[in-house]
């Protein structure tokens, strides 16, 4: 007999999705001919059990554009059409804005069934209040009698209509709809239900009675004297891929109809992890992976601890072996600390042999053998704004692949405390690009899942349109597991078109990008300012970078390849090389800038995902000493010497104990460059407060020598500068020219020095500050301070008034976050514009490289052949020099008799003197010139003379412009809008720029190359 075949698997492509919208009306019959009245629609898919309803049009005519509202259907084979119905006439059976406010009373305030003004509560029709307590709308919805009552609330604030009275239906295929195409909206008829249509049958013989004495009233007279003119509805229809419809398919542009590349095709095979976080998970959803645990317990309970956080030291294990301390153990233990049971019950025994080399660390998870997909936990996978469940490892799920960038996200679930209940345990990430650069383009390996935090919520990593951004943590949170994919890439076109000829996502287009984190702290501020002056400098530093690595020892190949091409490219144009070969030899330096600083960069060591707790290291070995103060002494070794007093000693003998008397703060697990910046960060301040200390013993010793040779003796110079500075120190400060050696030390920071020099000492404390919310909140406590003493001597009392740094963060957080969201696009677009030849996506730049180079070389060829033979023949034979163009372009504005040059050097004027008077006008700035000011004074009376010599003129004459404006900007928007449909219909084309656009708009920024390097930690494959 033929073999058994094997276990069934479950292959599902990812769903497409129809979008319909109703457009507009024209000639729909109405009560009374030419009146307004309400209409509404009702759109269902054959395939489909849920019936969608528009919002009611409110008081509009016949003729009437409908506002856009798009709904979205899932497709499967049996989907054939859409059915439209319209219904008019609809009946307003209730609107809360005409409700009375006596009538809201009648209530006795227990539910409030008004929509509520600005303040939360509804007024009576004059808009006054009565009384001068004003509520909310949480307040009144607080007093309500029930939960019934507030939900009857909720609905009694919106309008309600009925049904109208139906007046047409027309059925809409759209079976034969591709993802992609370019459909327009077209105007359908509407054609009479038929009345022999099936009916529902109700076995309710009173039912089917009153539904027949209803019907002898049949349908309205300004119906059925229309006859079969019922009107046109306009509609237009869609097929995407994401279940979010877009917000408008008359200029929804490339909203998940994008060109498919390829597919994608993911099977979760397995999911390993700590089972009994999940018993403490389903008993306490609330806090179960956030709990932190002691780590100075002790007894039993700490041989708990240990197991639970998979640690193998002999104490952990011993504790397991005997069986009454298990049982003690279990009884004093949490209910969140629960340990799983076999069958036997003894606590079943994990083996960590199978876990991954990235997961080798002091919190391993205990992974078990049973499988936890399909059993305990299920998973969900987002990708380009699509999502599909998986509940068992063998179901495979396709996606279309329309971004190269895109990321493989998955969602991991756990069974929650109540009944159809989970609770989110953690997410992974997969690049494309990962699965691209696998051997056959297919991957299998595992994934270490990470917790949300401050920076990745749970709401976050959920939304589909989040894009992801992994910072490195102090520690790892959340579920500590790691989940096995198999993916598999099918490529439709070659990989350069993924990257040059595939059109850029625009910004709300749908896909996994729409939204990314806003920081809300200071810290973020600082880092996105960090961000802006980085990108800003990059064309500085990155030739800097490109010198020093060709100076360093590595990459002998690099230097030598660059000296054969210039080499080549010299003796080949010769002369011509900085004349009609300059663009080749610019574009080259730039693509081996670009490409010798991305090697410079990737000598650094990888990024860690969790850096660990902030140690002090020494500055020659960067060993992590231990923190002293210095008037107590703790027994201890630091940098090898055993108390502070030899530290001092060394310190005072040899280079090598200066060093080692030197530290820096940093993590415990940071890279190379960054420790190695550290250390250089404490060199330069030690030669900044050292040379700051010589300047001021360098002016003492001037005013002591200036003294003494005035006559004065030394003993009474010395005097009389202790004098000096024991009254400066009483008055709080120093006098001018003077100081002591500590407020030198302090003020070591070039940017403190001139801030300091511009009597901003506030401001320059806040920019030195490790943390600069801790100097805000010194400020509210002074000024709280001075509030209370002011209170004090009123004779008032406050209690309980106290400023802590928590609130000073969530005081700051709505600026913080205005902050973040203003510098971190600007911070963006500069890393995008330098991005595309950093080689942080090596594909993306390679091709933009080629394609730079083939161009100069093309540019270079054609000023040779054509552009120099060109001009050499003009100058042999035109009169015309080029210095004849030099003396036009001064003589020009010289002359005042020309009246075209006249109107056009006024022009200039006029308009350089109004900016400068609109703009600082306010700050009493001087003109340009009194005459410029003259000329502005003409301009402005000609043009109010113009307006008709009225301001209404004026007003008339500005609408204009601004419709003019709006104009052109709805022009350029159409052509936009077209040349991006064209391109997703028919690609980019032949146009070499249009491709380095959109291959700029793709480029990776610097926080996603951060991102992808912490993901390279978290993927490992798996070797077959």
């Amino acid at each position: 007999p033929p073999p058994p075949p094997g276990r069934y698997a479950n292959k599902m492509e990812s769903s497409s999705f129809v979008y319909f919208q109703v457009c507009g009306a024209r000639d729909l019959p109405t009560p009374r001919a030419g009146g307004p009245t309400n209409f509404r629609a009702t759109v269902a898919l054959n395939s489909e059990r849920d019936v969608k309803r528009t919002e009611v049009q409110e008081d509009v005519l016949a003729d009437s554009v409908w506002v856009p509202e798009v709904f979205s259907f899932p497709r499967n084979p049996n989907s054939r059409f859409v059915t439209v119905r319209v219904y008019g006439a609809a009946t307003k059976l209730w609107d809360p804005d005409a409700v009375s406010y006596v009538a809201k009373g009648a209530t006795l305030g227990l539910v409030d069934v008004g929509a509520g003004d600005a303040d939360g509560e509804a007024g009576p029709p004059g808009g006054k209040k009565r009384g001068g307590r004003a509520k909310s709308k949480k307040e009144d919805f607080d007093f309500s009698v029930s939960s019934a009552a507030g939900a009857a609330a909720e609905g009694l604030r919106k309008k309600r209509f009925a049904s109208g009275t139906l007046i047409g239906e027309v059925k809409i295929p759209v079976e034969n709809l591709v993802v992609g195409a370019d459909v327009e909206p077209v105007w359908v008829p509407l054609s009479g239900v038929r009345a022999d249509a099936p009916k529902r049958v109700s076995r309710s013989g009173c039912v089917n009675s009153l539904k027949g004495a209803l019907d002898i009233f049949g349908a309205p007279s300004w119906l059925t004297d229309r006859g079969d003119r019922l009107g046109e509805i306009c509609v237009a229809a869609r097929l995407g891929r994401l279940r979010q419809p877009p917000a408008d398919l008359v200029t929804s542009g490339d909203y998940g109809t994008r060109p498919c590349l390829g597919s994608m095709e993911v099977q979760i095979v397995s999911a390993e992890g700590d089972e009994r976080a999940l018993d403490a998970a389903k008993g306490d959803p609330a806090g179960w992976f956030t709990r932190s645990r002691r780590s100075d317990v002790s007894g039993t309970f700490a041989n708990v601890s240990a197991r639970l956080r998979g640690l193998g030291d002999a104490a952990g294990d011993s504790g397991f072996e005997d069986s009454e301390e298990e049982e003690a153990v279990l009884s004093d233990a949490p209910a969140n600390a629960r340990v799983a049971e076999t069958s036997r019950g003894s606590p079943k025994k994990e083996k960590k042999e199978n876990a991954d080399a990235s997961l080798e660390t002091s919190d391993e998870p205990p992974f078990g053998d049973s499988e936890l997909l399909g059993t305990r936990v299920s998973a969900r996978l987002v990708f380009e704004g699509r999502s599909e469940r998986v509940a068992s490892p063998f179901e495979h799920r396709t996606f279309d692949v329309t971004e190269p960038t895109a990321e493989l996200r998955v969602l991991l679930f756990g069974e929650g405390a109540l009944a159809l209940d989970e609770v989110f345990l953690g997410a992974a990430v997969l690049p494309a690009s990962a699965v691209l650069d696998a051997p056959g383009r297919r991957f299998d390996g595992w994934l270490d899942v990470f917790g949300a935090s401050a920076h990745n919520t749970e709401s976050d990593l959920q939304d589909v349109e989040y894009r992801v951004r992994l910072k490195s943590t102090r520690a790892r949170g959340g579920w500590k597991a790691r989940v096995r994919v198999k993916v598999s890439i099918r490529v439709d076109a070659p990989l350069y078109r993924w990257y040059l000829r595939q059109p850029a996502r625009a910004p709300g287009g749908g896909g996994g990008d729409g939204r990314v984190h806003v920081d809300d702290t200071i810290r973020g501020v600082v880092v996105s300012l960090e961000r802006v002056v980085t990108a800003f400098l990059a064309p500085i530093t990155a030739p800097v970078a490109a010198l020093a690595h060709c100076q360093s020892p590595h990459d002998a190949w690099l230097r030598r390849g660059w000296i054969a091409w210039h080499t080549l490219v010299s003796f080949a144009a010769r002369r011509h090389i900085l004349g009609a070969f300059k663009p080749l030899w610019y574009v080259s330096g730039c693509v081996f800038v670009g490409y010798a600083a991305a090697r410079a960069r990737n000598l650094d060591s990888p990024a860690e995902p969790y850096h660990g707790a902030r140690v002090v290291r020494g500055l020659r070995d960067g060993t992590v000493v231990e923190k002293r103060s210095l008037p107590k002494k703790k027994k201890g070794k630091r940098n090898g010497s055993t108390d502070a007093d030899d530290d001092v000693a060394e310190a005072a003998s040899s280079a090598a104990s200066e060093m080692d008397a030197m530290a820096v703060a940093g993590f415990e697990r940071v890279s190379e460059a960054e420790m190695r910046r550290l250390r250089v960060q404490r060199w330069l301040k030690e030669h900044r407060v050292r040379r700051n200390k010589v300047l001021l013993q360098m002016e003492a010793e001037a005013r002591e020598e200036a003294l003494r040779t005035r006559g004065k003796s030394p003993k009474a110079v010395l005097a009389l500068v202790r004098r000096a500075e024991g009254a400066s120190d009483r008055r709080g400060g120093s006098p001018s020219g003077a100081g002591d050696l500590s407020s030198a030390a302090d003020d070591d920071e070039p940017i403190q020095w001139l801030l300091k020099r511009m009597s901003l000492n506030k401001f320059a404390k806040l920019i030195a500050s490790a943390n600069p919310a801790e100097i805000v909140m010194r400020l509210l406590q002074q000024v709280t301070w001075t509030l209370l003493m002011t209170l004090k001597s009123t004779g008032a009392t406050l209690f309980n008034v106290t400023v802590s740094l928590g609130r000073v963060h969530r005081m700051l957080a709505g600026p913080c976050r205005k902050l973040c969201s203003i510098l971190d696009p600007i911070a963006d677009s500069l890393e995008r514009m330098g991005g595309v030849l950093s080689w942080r996506d090596e594909r993306l730049s390679t091709y933009v490289a080629v394609t730079l180079v083939a161009l100069a070389f093309l540019l270079s060829a054609t000023l040779r052949v054509v552009v120099v033979p060109l001009r050499r023949f003009l100058d042999a034979h035109s009169p015309l020099r080029a210095w004849h163009v030099a003396w036009l372009i001064g003589v020009l504005p010289c002359t005042r008799r020309v009246s075209f040059i006249n109107t056009v050097c006024v022009k200039i004027v006029v308009i350089c003197e109004r900016l400068v008077q609109n703009l600082l006008g306010a700050l009493q700035v001087a003109p340009i010139s009194p005459y410029s000011l003259l000329l502005l004074e003409r301009a402005l009376e000609e043009e109010f003379a113009n307006c008709g010599g009225t301001w209404e003129g004026v007003e008339a004459m500005y609408r204009a412009q601004e419709k003019e404006n709006l104009a052109l900007l709805d022009e350029r928007d159409a052509a936009e809008n077209a040349l991006i449909k064209d391109e997703l219909r028919k690609g980019t084309g032949v146009n070499p720029l249009r491709w380095l656009a959109h291959a700029a708009r793709r480029a990776p920024t610097r926080a996603e190359y951060e991102h992808k390097r912490l993901v390279e930690r978290l993927v490992a494959r798996r070797e077959s």
